[in-house]
């Protein structure tokens, strides 16, 4: 079992890949192949597609990363608490803004909400997606104030505080995601779990994912230990390395900072338009290659792949 990364320019290269492994993948009638995709928008577009080529798109189960990790947290763990994610949070945050002791201890961010309403509740709105998205993003961070919080250390940060007064509130009634990732990677320590998931999903395929966070990308890992994981990711120039070069204005910097003189080889000024566009997916790839056995298993896709297998 392992993680494979199909790596093209072309979107329907990828599809054709994708499209060539579901024909192959034998899940019998009742059990769904699962993609992982971003928006509704490709769902849509994968589904023409493949009922185009094969002559019907059935079976075919779309969900989205974050979903996908639950899921399968559900299978291993059925009677676990829920995941906290941003609508269970919006009125906790906004019942903190209006309590005594956040007024006190935080009496200029208070100030912006106390006599308005409307601003409360648009800022718990807003604190709620950034919590979120921390959980995903920034996990180390809330591993750190859940750590704090468990030490009864003092609390400065006003964010800080919101999110202990939040998991205080709720107590034992809902996991954060990292909370679930530590539960998640025990469970799939466990050789008897294995069995359970290989039932529920032989593979599993990533289509067209454009950030990929570290959070993830570790659960991606030992869930690859188990069944086989596949990428499919756009890339402007993947028999190239560009994701090492830098700007114009990069190399001065580094120039500007340095005493000593730099070998014009030494910095590598790759195309403008390229590196400002493929900042975000740079960051997802250096997190895939920088492992060896991610490396290995990255195909680029050069030419279509013939559809070899018919669905009946």
């Amino acid at each position: 079992m392992a993680i494979y990364l199909n790596v093209s320019h072309s979107l329907n290269l990828l599809f054709s890949a994708l499209s060539d492994r579901l024909s192959k993948e034998d899940t019998g009638v009742f059990l769904p192949r699962r993609v992982v995709t971003q928006t509704d928008g490709i769902n849509n577009w994968i589904r023409y597609r493949y009922a185009e080529q094969a002559g019907i798109s059935a079976n075919l189960q779309f969900t989205k990363t974050s979903d996908i990790i639950y899921q399968i947290f559900r299978w291993l763990k059925p009677d676990a608490p829920p995941a906290l994610d941003r609508s269970s949070m919006v009125w906790l945050v906004y019942q903190c803004l209006q309590e005594e002791e956040f007024i006190n201890r935080f009496p200029e961010k208070a100030a912006y909400t106390t006599k308005d309403q409307v601003k409360q509740i648009a800022l718990a709105m807003q604190m709620s997606d950034l919590f979120d998205q921390y959980q995903i993003y920034r996990h180390d961070l809330i591993t750190k104030w859940n750590d704090a919080a468990t030490k009864k250390e003092i609390i400065n940060d006003w964010q800080q505080y919101l999110w202990s007064a939040i998991k205080n509130k709720i107590g034992d009634r809902f996991l954060d995601r990292p909370q679930i990732s530590v539960q998640l990677r025990a469970a799939l320590s466990d050789p008897e779990n294995h069995a359970i998931i290989r039932q529920r999903m032989p593979q599993l395929h990533f289509f067209g994912i454009a950030i990929i966070t570290p959070y993830y990308l570790e659960l991606f890992r030992l869930l690859s230990s188990i069944v086989d994981i596949h990428f499919y990711l756009l890339n402007p120039c993947p028999d190239q390395p560009w994701m090492d070069s830098v700007t114009e204005k990069q190399i001065a910097s580094i120039r500007s900072g340095k005493k000593q003189t730099i070998p014009d080889d030494y910095l590598l000024k790759g195309n403008d338009l390229l590196l400002h566009w493929g900042i975000v997916l740079k960051e997802s790839f250096y997190l895939l290659v920088e492992r060896d056995e991610f490396v290995n298993t990255y195909n680029v896709l050069e030419q279509d792949i013939p559809f070899s297998a018919e669905v009946n």
